[in-house]
């Protein structure tokens, strides 16, 4: 298990980083607007790195600090 610094450690499990980007979206209720809003990243690029269609790069990082 990797484990990610932020507000809060989070620990990475099986689960791709984009699903693991998503289950944290969802738990907090933010919908994928509000992710882009504060986070300056475009909406499709979010749900690309959520579905898998994206690799993981430097936009990982801001989006699991607002998560």
């Amino acid at each position: 298990m990797g484990r990610v610094s932020g507000g809060d450690d989070v620990i990475l499990g099986c689960d791709t980083i984009g699903e693991t980007i998503r289950r944290l979206r969802q738990e907090q209720g933010m919908t994928l607007q509000e992710l882009t809003d504060k986070s300056g990243i475009a909406m499709s690029s979010i749900v690309d790195l959520e579905a898998g269609r994206r690799k993981a790069g430097g936009t990982v990082d801001t989006l699991l600090r607002l998560l």
